[in-house]
């Protein structure tokens, strides 16, 4: 199951740390309107796209992505103790071209 998040569209939240060794699910839940919806969705990790499961930003690692009209997700692994990530998700739906969503987490020894 992922964690999910819902974005405010201002803050970038902090996440709770990540083992090094976990591989898990992450996303957002987006309040769209009822006649909007997702039609796109792509991640960066750092500022750099990742498109490919095993495509590794930093030492962490992108094992793929989902997305629906309302939800994005994103499954990463690995990641270097101490450092802290940067995951943004550009996507795109039936009203806005692009939009960019954040949220950032450390890696630590759990």
């Amino acid at each position: 199951m992922a964690t999910v998040y819902y974005h405010d569209g201002v803050v970038i939240p902090t996440l709770t740390p990540k083992g090094p060794d976990d591989d898990e699910w992450f996303g957002f839940d987006f309040s769209l309107l009822d006649n909007d919806a997702i039609t796109g969705s792509a991640w960066l990790i750092n500022g750099v796209e990742v498109a490919n499961p095993g495509d590794v930003v930093d030492g962490l690692v992108f094992g793929g992505k989902v997305n629906d009209t309302r939800k994005t997700r994103v499954r990463l692994s690995g990641g270097l103790l101490g450092n802290t990530y940067r995951i943004t998700n550009r996507y795109s739906t039936t009203r806005i071209p692009t939009i960019l969503r954040s949220f950032e987490f450390v890696i630590a020894k759990l």
